[in-house]
């Protein structure tokens, strides 16, 4: 009894911290979102490589660098490398709420937002280069093309795109 006891306040230390992390988001209007970012498109993950200067907490923390193959883009095209591809920095942990949990081989609808000069993102947990690109955090916008949100997202950025396109 007394070690069941023990494993039940164990295990409610152990969870209570992930649950009371959890990202809360109040997604804006797609225009509204689109509006705010620097780029809009979908694209296949090539790569992730971890970013071992920029960690701050090893259980928490995962900063990298993601590249991303765009198929369709929506807005700031002039943002991608000339081969289509552009390069994000960012954290897969959700549990810091600041980044996307990507995964290589699969593909996204992503929202990038370029960094500031000398202007620290509140999306954004580390110090990354100016100039640089994120996802805006969780709340950013960028989901998974297996979902069905991000279906319909694109649903409705298809007959948004002659407009966007800058």
């Amino acid at each position: 009894m007394n070690f069941m006891f023990r494993l039940i306040i164990g295990m409610f230390f152990v969870l209570w911290p992930i649950h009371s992390q959890a990202c809360q988001c109040l997604e804006l209007a797609l225009e509204d979102r689109v509006s705010n970012a620097t780029a809009v498109l979908t694209g296949s993950v090539e790569d992730i490589v971890t970013l071992p200067q920029y960690i701050k907490d090893t259980l928490t923390d995962r900063p990298v660098m993601v590249r991303i193959k765009s198929v369709d883009v929506f807005k700031g095209a002039s943002h991608l490398d000339k081969d289509g591809t552009i390069i994000l920095y960012t954290n897969l942990q959700n549990i810091t709420c600041s980044g996307h949990p990507f995964q290589v081989d699969e593909s996204y609808l992503v929202f990038v937002y370029q960094r500031k000069q000398d202007a620290p993102e509140h999306w954004s947990l580390y110090n990354y280069p100016s100039e640089t690109y994120g996802v805006g955090g969780r709340c950013g916008g960028t989901k998974n093309l297996k979902s069905d949100l991000a279906t319909q997202d694109i649903l409705e950025l298809q007959s948004l795109k002659k407009r966007l396109r800058r």
